[in-house]
């Protein structure tokens, strides 16, 4: 393992970034990106090596930030869970069981999963390769090219690939445009009018010109770019936007209610012996049920306003 702290980078040598430190009042610039290996430390840019979202992943575009908000946050922890949406409710079953620390970071995990599908979103940083058709209309849109999973964070390559696995052509990542990376959208923009050949010695210059106008003959070839690229909703390791733990919390604590209200199956009792009598009645498995109604009411607009920060809902196509 090299100084990045990557046990797969294949020994880059280069230094781990400094940690993420909140900024305080009054208002204040972001500090400049500093050098590091690409794990959620924010570094200098390098198109030669990938094209990165450089401004924030959330909020989307922007360059600075006030310490007065907070907008990105530790991961949930199951004490935070219980201080925001849990306070005063005894998460106990009527046999005695009750939910532990491990249980809660269970639920955790199991409600971030949930919200990368109610989202069509990819909370953690990873990393994904998708084989995207080509399309003439999209090609002529500066090669329109939606990648399967967003927000992206940085585009490692762009490449024509054929289906035995050989690199024929490779983008330049400086023609690259990162202003739709949030959604999931990349363009490219040849300021220069060339591209680069991938070949035996190297990349040279110029040589995917003639290929490509050949295929800008057809108007469609499956599976023609290859796209390398690292998704997320932080560029800091660690950490979440506030209103994905927002909506992972509510999520969360939904699924703990529900599976607690369940267990409750009596409405009333009574009891009598010897002409005396006694009886209770108590709400039954309706006992979380109200609240578990406005929780889900905040989270399906949750949902709504994360699908308008990071999913784009039209598409150019040919189809």
């Amino acid at each position: 393992m090299c100084g990045c702290g990557n046990g797969n980078c294949g020994g880059c040598n280069i230094p781990q970034g400094p940690p993420f430190n909140e900024q305080s009042a009054p208002y204040q610039p972001s500090p400049m990106p500093v050098d590091g290996y690409l794990d959620g430390t924010p570094r200098k840019p390098n198109s030669a090596v990938d094209k990165q979202f450089y401004s924030a992943g959330y909020p989307v575009h922007a360059t600075r930030t006030s310490g007065l908000v907070k907008r990105c946050e530790p991961v949930l922890t199951p004490q935070l869970l219980i201080s925001r949406y849990l306070k005063g409710i005894p998460l106990a079953f009527p046999n005695g069981d009750s939910f532990n620390s491990e249980d809660m970071k269970d639920q955790i995990v199991l409600a971030t999963n949930e919200v990368e599908i109610m989202c069509k979103i990819t909370v953690n940083r990873e990393q994904f390769t998708d084989k995207v058709p080509f399309d003439i209309a999209l090609y002529k849109s500066f090669i329109y090219l939606k990648t399967e999973q967003n927000p992206v964070l940085s585009v490692e390559s762009v490449q024509i690939v054929s289906s035995d696995g050989y690199a024929v052509f490779k983008i330049p990542s400086q023609w690259l445009e990162s202003s739709n990376f949030s959604k999931g959208i990349v363009n490219v923009v040849p300021i220069l009018g060339a591209y680069s050949v991938a070949t035996g010695g190297g990349v040279g210059a110029y040589g995917g010109i003639p290929y490509l106008n050949v295929f800008s003959q057809l108007t469609f070839v499956p599976g023609f770019w290859q796209i390398v690229y690292t998704v997320g909703t932080s560029k800091i390791e660690g950490q979440y936007p506030v209103i994905i733990n927002d909506l992972i919390g509510v999520t969360a604590a939904i699924n703990l209610l529900s599976i607690i209200t369940n267990m409750f199956l009596t409405t009333s009792q009574s009891l009598s012996r010897d002409g005396i009598s006694q009886s209770s009645s108590g709400p039954g498995p309706r006992m979380y049920l109200p609240y578990i109604e406005e929780l889900q009411k905040k989270q399906a607009v949750l949902v709504g306003k994360i699908k308008a920060t990071f999913a784009t809902k039209f598409l150019i196509s040919n189809i």
